[in-house]
């Protein structure tokens, strides 16, 4: 759950997402950065020009898919309408360019998190798994 466009405010400029599914998690981060850097739901507020049917990241609703079969049409694109938000949303703000100030320890933390990539983590086969089951394997 996201309350808004605060990116650049101290104390709200962090998200946390946590789902059982991690390849819905993904999506669900996606969605939630969009309102922390001020998009509302396609189809809503500002965002009535782009049609939540069209089901980009910011459609109120995201089946990615239904058993097995591809559902959404855009589910890892940003709508114009995500897109006009954020940079108006970003216009003057240098709070996402600037350096940060990290405590030591912070940045220990941070560097502990980023030091492998999302894809090193989990081989495509642990990946396979997860999605399709314990019998499924990734074939080269």
């Amino acid at each position: 759950l996201s309350i808004g466009p605060h990116v650049c405010v101290p104390g709200y400029r962090v998200q946390i997402v946590r789902m059982g599914d991690y390849f819905w998690t993904m999506s669900s981060t996606a969605h939630e950065l969009g309102h922390n850097l001020g998009a509302v739901h396609d189809g809503e507020g500002d965002a009535t020009d782009c049609k939540a049917e069209d089901q980009f990241i910011m459609s109120p609703a995201l089946p990615v898919s239904i058993e097995g079969k591809a559902y959404s049409r855009n589910p890892w694109l940003f709508s114009n309408c995500s897109v006009n938000a954020f940079k108006s949303t970003l216009r003057d703000k240098d709070c996402v360019t600037k350096t940060p100030n990290f405590a030591p320890h912070e940045l220990d933390e941070f560097n502990k998190f980023v030091s492998r990539l999302p894809g090193e983590k989990y081989s495509a086969s642990v990946q396979c798994h997860l999605i399709n089951g314990p019998g499924s394997r990734y074939c080269e």
